[in-house]
């Protein structure tokens, strides 16, 4: 055991760390990360049975301890002396891991006495032969635990999502009593993190009452990356960095650890690769790393929140957030945003508050007539001083107004406008100053009245998204804090690729391209269109000066895609003096007939679905194969399926189904790719009966078990039939969509030693989280003079 110099560790922040060169340790420690994570390797330790090594861990370990950081250690994953390099599942196994485990705390005992068992064993880091039941961890736990060392903790079950299913399963069998700690993975990326309180909020109180007392919940892994295909912007993650971190807190998590410190590589392409807080792409030494907005926005959270305990959230609207954080002096810091676009919040207070954005930078806002107006955003603020009461303002008397878009290399023309009619009238001075990116401009009003001024701001170079924010002032005093939504910087011609569903006699896809000039002042000269859908293609001569604010758009039939046959179609724009524009689209024609009036044939999983193999092929139709229709009943989506299997295995809780036979679907309220947001749902025949379980949420959908108005899966013989209807309320929605949306599905296989592959109609679900991947579908309900064919 080697000494520890460290204080004691008080926050709730931590971070997933790989590698342990002091430059990243010191970052960490800078940017207000108190507790890490760090992969201890059985294999790499344990190279003679019994015989225990940590000499490739210990200056890092040390090197953590001494920054003030507290090491989380996970006893990973398998070794070559037992189980045939397997997860250990065997009674010799079972018992060579928990005594590793045992040596792990042992020896990093002055350091940490927290070691977590097993890191996602519910998914593919877990190869043993049991497989990846909760049964199955909990006899790995309970061999860690029989090992103890006298006041180690143990923490677990540490699944990748955060299936209280799964883990109220565990704690029954044995977690209860060998737990000190309940970890899980949260994930949800690429969707925000508005839903991660009441989420964990739920979990916590499943862990209390399934493990009969309090125990801590911690959220060991999560975060957003930042790729360029399918990830948030760096602006993104930062925002949701906060958010996650507030939300979970306010769900009762008791410690944080982010996914992860410093990217893992350099492929800008590769979700992997882009989880850090500090990047290393534009590195230019060994070592190096760039914060990126993630890094500022933690460490100014860390600041912000120290010594702080969240309280109850201020009543507002739903979609915007204020959670106050109480010192032990009583005074107050609130963390406040709104998740769908601005809102303005009158703040009733009798002293100046202070405003901080999520990047420190600090600005006094005193009270005009008794009050401070705040404009909220999807970037979180901080906001300290004493509040009397605060409102939602649903028509604030200063606000900005802008276009939500603007063409690269042209500036932001941003209106001021100071409306005085009204209750507004006194609450608002006659003369008002607004400053925007340090350029200050005086209003002022007639009477009751209303007056704007414009400002004409330079937008960045090469970004993607801006944003304007700035200040009201009367006098030397500034009373309100202003902002925009989020501006999107595109280039100077904006194009996009709409599918559509036609009903004239029969089903088929059509898709059309819609060509914008966004610039305000330079017009913009065709060079032609080219199209290819598989082996075929076409041009469009299309010459057309767009002039500024102008657009057009050109059909593109698509009678070689059968039905339920997804292609892709790629489309080439010339512009005159410019470089082309590629847009790459899902299409297909996906009619979703009235339960009551089907015609179309349902989708064939042996015609129409990819095999992707996990640890076997694929044996045709009698190994896995069969019908899914898709209908549409008066209150959601009804899946009917029976589907050929001729092995059975379901050993598996709702909240893990997908490692069995199962089926998952996902949608998404857009056009294939136009949206991130989806729900994605397991149907299952589970040892405790049929289950729907919802994986990823959107709108007004929640994750955990799915409410269904039909839920029927049955076994006969060699099929599994599906009935299930799934309300629209479930899948997100408020109603039944107007027009097209995406769609996915895929049928999981087991044949008893673990999954070995599924079939996917679609894609986007099972190899990667991809919406633009989904299949375009449309109710036909809407259309007119539909009828199949």
């Amino acid at each position: 055991m080697i000494a520890s110099t460290s204080p004691p560790f008080a926050t709730p922040f931590g971070v997933g760390l790989h590698g342990y060169e002091q430059e990243l340790i010191d970052g960490i420690a800078r940017i207000g990360y108190t507790h890490s994570r760090n992969d201890v390797g059985w294999s790499a330790v344990e190279k003679q049975a019994g015989v225990y090594a940590f000499d490739r861990y210990d200056a890092g370990f040390a090197a953590l301890d001494a920054a003030g950081i507290e090491p989380l250690p996970i006893s990973a994953y398998r070794n070559p002396l037992y189980d045939a390099n397997r997860t250990p599942s065997s009674p010799q196994g079972l018992a060579a891991y928990g005594r590793f485990t045992a040596a792990v705390n042992q020896h990093f005992a002055s350091y940490t006495r927290a070691t977590e068992v097993y890191n996602e064993f519910n998914i593919n880091f877990n190869d043993g032969l049991c497989g990846r039941t909760p049964a199955c961890y909990a006899q790995l736990l309970q061999a860690a635990a029989a090992v103890k060392p006298q006041g180690a903790r143990l923490v677990g079950p540490a699944i990748s999502g955060a299936s209280a299913d799964y883990v109220r399963q565990v704690l029954e069998q044995g977690g209860a009593a060998a737990l000190d700690a309940v970890s899980v993975h949260p994930y949800r990326h690429p969707t925000p993190p508005e839903g991660m309180d009441t989420q964990m909020a739920s979990l916590s109180q499943t862990i209390d009452a399934a493990a009969g007392r309090s125990l801590p919940l911690w959220l060991t892994e999560y975060g957003w990356p930042t790729h360029t295909a399918g990830g948030t912007t760096d602006a993104m993650q930062a925002d949701y960095l906060v958010r996650s971190a507030v939300l979970s807190l306010a769900g009762g998590a008791d410690r944080l650890y982010w996914y992860d410190a410093r990217d893992d590589g350099t492929d800008p392409n590769n979700q992997e690769h882009n989880f850090g807080v500090f990047e290393v792409r534009r590195a230019t030494a060994r070592y190096a790393a760039e914060p990126k907005p993630a890094a500022v926005a933690q460490a100014v959270m860390a600041a912000g929140l120290a010594g702080r305990t969240i309280t109850q959230r201020d009543t507002l609207d739903t979609t915007t957030y204020s959670f106050p954080f109480r010192s032990a002096a009583g005074d107050l810091v609130r963390v406040m945003w709104a998740s769908d676009g601005p809102r303005t919040v009158t703040l009733r207070t009798a002293q100046p508050l202070t405003l901080t954005d999520q990047y420190g930078v600090p600005v006094t806002l005193s009270p005009h007539a008794g009050a401070v107006q705040v404009t909220l955003t999807e970037h979180p603020v901080y906001v300290r001083g004493q509040v009397d009461s605060l409102v939602l303002d649903p028509a604030p008397a200063i606000t900005l107004k802008t276009s939500p878009t603007v063409a690269d290399g042209e500036s932001i023309e941003v209106r001021a406008v100071v409306d005085r009619t009204g209750r507004n009238c006194r609450a608002v001075p006659a003369k008002v100053t607004i400053t925007l990116d340090g350029r200050r401009h005086d209003v002022k009003v007639k009477g009751c009245g209303t007056a704007e001024t414009v400002f004409d701001l330079p937008a960045p170079a090469g970004g993607k998204a801006s944003w304007v924010t700035g200040w009201a002032a009367t006098g030397n005093e500034k009373v309100a804090r202003l902002a925009t939504a989020t501006i999107r910087i595109t280039t100077p011609v904006v194009a996009a690729v709409g599918v559509d569903l036609v009903g004239d006699g029969g089903y088929r896809a059509q898709a059309s391209v819609s060509l914008s000039n966004t610039s305000r002042a330079t017009p913009v000269t065709l060079d032609g269109l080219t199209w290819t859908l598989g082996k075929e293609s076409g041009t469009i001569a299309d010459t057309t000066t767009l002039q500024p604010g102008k657009q057009v758009a050109h059909t593109i039939p698509l009678p070689s895609l059968r039905v339920w046959e997804q292609g892709y179609l790629e489309v080439s724009i010339g512009l005159r003096g410019r470089d082309a524009l590629a847009l790459r689209q899902s299409v297909g024609a996906g009619p979703i007939e009235p339960d009551t009036a089907t015609t179309v044939a349902p989708i064939d999983l042996a015609a129409d679905a990819t095999w992707f193999r996990y640890t076997a092929d694929w044996g045709g139709a009698a190994d896995l194969g069969g019908p899914v229709r898709i209908t549409q009943t008066p209150t959601g989506l009804r899946v009917q399926a029976t589907v050929q299997d001729d092995v059975f295995t379901q050993k598996n809780p709702a909240g893990n189904l997908y490692n069995g036979d199962s089926i998952q679907l996902s949608l998404s309220p857009a056009l294939p790719g136009a949206s991130t947001e989806r729900t994605e749902i397991g149907l299952a025949l589970t040892p405790d009966g049929p289950a729907a379980y919802t994986f990823a949420a959107f709108g007004i959908a929640i994750t955990g078990p799915t409410p269904t108005e039909r839920l029927a899966v049955t076994r006969t013989g060699a099929t599994t039939a599906y009935d299930v209807v799934l309300p629209w309320q479930s899948l997100g929605l408020n109603g039944p969509p107007a027009g097209v949306f995406a769609l996915s599905l895929l049928v999981n296989d087991d044949d008893g030693p673990g999954r070995k592959g599924y079939l996917e109609w679609s894609s986007g679900i099972g190899h990667t989280k991809d919406t633009g991947r989904h299949f375009p579908v449309r109710l036909t309900s809407g259309l007119q003079g539909a009828s199949g064919s």
